[in-house]
This record gives C-alpha cells, sequence and structure tokens, in this order.
C-alpha cells in the first residue's frame, strides 16, 4: 500500500515537472521586489513645464531636420515647435487622408521622412521634410484595439525594415510587428513596449512582463529586459532592474536614457543597459510618456499624454 501511495505520488511529481518545463510563460505573475537605483550625484539638469493652448494629449515626439514635432492623439494632428518649445505650426486633422491622423502616437525619422504611427487608422504615414504626403503603410486591425489598446511606438533600422510595437495585453497582438517590402508580419517573441534606433540597429524595452492566465494574456510590473532587434528575432542583452516599467527610451552618444514610470525617474545607463542611476525624480510621471534629445541645446523634451504637458529637461 505504502508503494503504491508512492509509486502515484512519484508520477504526479513527473507530471508537474514536465508542465513546468515545457510551457514557455508561468501560468501566474512573477513577484520581483524594485531595485533601488542610486541618484547620480549633482546632476545639474532641470525642469520646466510647457503647456501648449491647444495640445490635449500630447503624445510621441521626435526631432525632425530643425524642428521638434509632438503627436497629438487627442486633436489628430502633429504640433511643430522649434528648438526652445515655441509653436510654429500645427499639421493635419481628423480624417483617413493624406496628412490627415486618428489617434497618432509614435514618431520617428528615417533618411530625412517623418514616419508617423497613425494609430486609429491602423497605418504609418511617411511625410516629407514640408510635411507632405509621400506613403501610406497600412497595419492590421489590433484585435484589442478597443479601449486604450494601440500601436504606440515606431522604428526603422538602417535597412529600412520598419518596427512597430504595441501595449496591448491581448495575446492576439502583444508582438513587435515588422513590415519589410511592404508586407506585415509580426516576431514570435511576445513583446509590449517601446522602441529606439541607433547607428541603424533598434532597441526595445518591454513595459511589462507577459504571462498566460486562463487563456488571456495578463501584463504586470516585474522583469523587464532591453533587447536588440537583429535578423528578426530580439536578442536580450540586459536585465533591466526590477520592476522599472519602462517608458520611451532615447541614446545620445554611448549612453541610453530611459524613462521609468515606476519609479517616476529618468535612468541613465550604458549603451547595454547596465549601471543604471537616476538623473531627477518627476511627480506625476504615467504610464505612456514618449522621450527625446535635441543635441544642439542638450536638451530632452518630455511628453505627458495623461496631463497633457509637455516638458523641457536641460543643465
Amino acid at each position: 500500500m505504502i508503494r503504491k501511495k508512492f509509486l502515484v505520488a512519484f508520477l504526479i511529481l513527473c507530471v508537474l515537472c514536465n508542465c513546468a518545463c515545457g510551457q514557455e510563460r508561468p501560468k501566474q505573475g512573477w513577484q520581483y521586489d524594485a531595485e533601488v537605483i542610486p541618484a547620480a550625484p549633482e546632476t545639474g539638469y532641470q525642469i520646466e513645464e510647457c503647456t501648449l493652448e491647444d495640445m490635449e494629449q500630447p503624445a510621441g515626439i521626435c526631432r525632425f531636420q530643425d524642428k521638434i514635432v509632438v503627436s497629438d492623439k487627442e486633436k489628430h494632428c502633429l504640433f511643430v515647435l522649434n528648438p526652445d518649445g515655441e509653436l510654429l505650426e500645427c499639421i493635419g486633422a481628423l480624417g483617413g487622408g493624406q496628412v490627415e491622423f486618428m489617434q497618432p502616437t509614435g514618431l520617428t525619422v528615417h533618411d530625412d521622412r517623418l514616419y508617423v504611427l497613425d494609430a486609429g487608422n491602423d497605418r504609418i504615414q511617411i511625410l516629407d521634410g514640408d510635411f507632405e504626403f509621400v506613403e501610406s503603410i497600412a497595419l492590421g486591425a489590433l484585435v484589442h484595439k478597443q479601449g486604450d489598446h494601440f500601436y504606440i511606438d515606431i522604428a526603422v533600422d538602417g535597412d529600412g525594415i520598419i518596427y512597430v510595437s504595441t501595449d496591448s495585453t491581448g495575446r492576439l497582438d502583444s508582438f513587435l510587428y515588422f513590415v519589410e517590402d511592404g508586407e506585415v508580419s509580426h516576431l514570435e517573441t511576445p513583446f509590449v513596449g517601446y522602441l529606439a534606433e541607433c547607428d541603424g540597429e533598434v532597441y526595445a524595452a518591454d513595459t511589462m512582463e507577459l504571462f498566460e492566465e486562463g487563456g488571456e494574456e495578463i501584463g504586470q510590473s516585474g522583469s523587464n529586459s532591453l533587447y536588440k532587434v537583429k535578423d528578426k528575432k530580439m536578442e536580450k542583452i540586459s536585465q533591466l532592474p526590477n520592476a522599472m516599467t519602462p517608458n520611451d527610451f532615447c541614446f545620445v552618444k554611448e549612453e541610453l536614457f530611459m524613462l521609468s514610470a515606476a519609479w517616476g525617474t529618468l535612468v541613465r545607463m550604458d549603451k547595454d543597459g547596465e549601471n543604471a542611476e537616476s538623473l531627477f525624480h518627476l511627480e506625476n510621471i504615467n504610464n505612456g510618456m514618449y522621450l527625446a534629445y535635441i543635441d544642439e541645446k542638450d536638451v530632452f523634451y518630455l511628453s505627458d499624454i495623461n496631463e497633457n504637458k509637455l516638458y523641457r529637461i536641460y543643465k
């Protein structure tokens, strides 16, 4: 009898071990204690708030030629500023035509062209230096687009391959999409987060940890990683501090600057994601903030879609 009970228990243990080894993602979320990131001594950075009267939900932000471009998700347009943050003009309006937008989010620049992630229209619009229409690239409609889940960020590598990310935790949408020769596909690794290009290579940082529960994709703060996207695969190059919840990031020379929604800080790291330190604390940092660097001014611009504000960070 004892032998029989032992055999049953042994078989159950084997089944559980095989299930654990065979599954690709955990059935429940891992719990991580947030790491404490040291503050950089005497950074000298200051921050000032910039509120534009007509701006409602500033989202993507980038430098384009000698200007700063900010997408407005609520006004369905692009605001064009000078490097000092003064409004020059507003481009576009609500619609599905050329230089018309619906809830635009991420922005990037490649070969002197502006790439606008026209999220509400499930497409990318490419504009020239005069903000004239060049091309439109259709993306597939997201299954979980209803609510607040959208395509959120975009980057282009040195070969002209376009990468697009989402903030969706729906298991059918949580991938890094790419466009090559007009064809849209996605990488196999589940991913939700932000993108940046450096020296012709695209990097990705996941905002949350994904796991399956009851057949649904769940996202939570936890383990975060920095990836390099190479040969249409995500190569992990660094484990980021636990529970960091990265937002947008950018590269400045040989350093990486990343927003942490969990800690409300701008974090400086080595290019490979190591040796993190906080530059300053921002009281109202939220999920969905975007970051851009204006090199000739040595200034960061930060958009806050929830507070309807821009921030200028300078020394």
